[in-house]
């Protein structure tokens, strides 16, 4: 019988630490918060609940036929690419900057650059792998500048109302907080290693994938996923202290 797969994000370096510290957090959160966090046991739903649409296959590229139409004057190409890829992007720069609003205005950037870049685009390559580059240079470009600002869900409200009705740690609020908790804790992070985070245990990016998209072996990236989901815990553990 084969072994049981262990599910991302953690299947390429498990026992995670981050795992690790995660669990000891446990015992140290009084019932009520533990209530609310929930997070012994969560590290991987934590990310799940961050994540959109499932990545694409490594050997496929649907983009190939609409990059050729759009190569061939076909304008309304171009607005299918926006439309299938838009949410990737906010979703990166969102991740990176912590703000909703600067991520939609750094991804208009990126898709004007995209506009002017396909006629010579090799369609040998992908484009969501182009265009995770390229977001991700804007994001540490506009990091670098210090134009970043973390901002808190505008629904704050609605997650009180939800709380006073559904308290318990399976319900819609215990759920928004842990997201709420990983997004912040996440924007925290060292540059080096929030972007690695990103890519790979949010967006399940592959290896190969990411060293293209930021031009780094490997082994490198794979010690700054380990180092960044330690720091991470820490983070949240700090978050959650009384």
């Amino acid at each position: 019988m084969p072994a049981a797969r262990t599910p991302a994000p953690f299947a390429d370096d498990v026992p995670s630490v981050m795992m690790g510290r995660l669990r000891a957090l446990g015992p140290a959160l009084d019932t009520a918060r533990k209530g609310e966090l929930d997070l012994v046991g969560k590290a991987i739903s934590l990310f799940d609940r961050l994540r959109g649409e499932p990545p694409a296959s490594s050997e496929d590229r649907p983009d190939t036929p609409l990059i050729e139409r759009f190569k061939a004057g076909d304008q309304a190409a171009f607005g299918e690419i926006y439309e299938r890829h838009y949410g990737r992007v906010v979703r990166v720069a969102w991740r990176m900057l912590g703000s909703r609003a600067q991520a939609e205005d750094l991804a208009q950037d990126v898709f004007i650059r995209a506009y002017h870049a396909l006629p010579d685009f090799e369609v040998r390559a992908r484009l969501s792998t182009w265009l995770y580059r390229v977001t991700v240079n804007a994001c540490l470009d506009q990091l670098k500048s210090g134009r970043r600002k973390y901002e808190r869900p505008a629904d704050d409200s609605a997650l009180e109302r939800r709380r006073s009705t559904d308290p318990g740690p399976d319900g819609a609020f215990a759920a928004e907080q842990r997201r709420q908790l990983v997004t912040e804790g996440i924007t925290r992070l060292p540059e080096k290693y929030r972007v690695v985070i990103v890519l790979r245990d949010i967006e399940e990016r592959p290896y190969k994938e990411i060293r293209d998209i930021l031009g780094l072996p490997v082994t490198t990236l794979k010690m700054r996923a380990i180092r960044g989901r330690e720091m991470l815990a820490r983070v949240i553990e700090r978050m959650v202290e009384p």
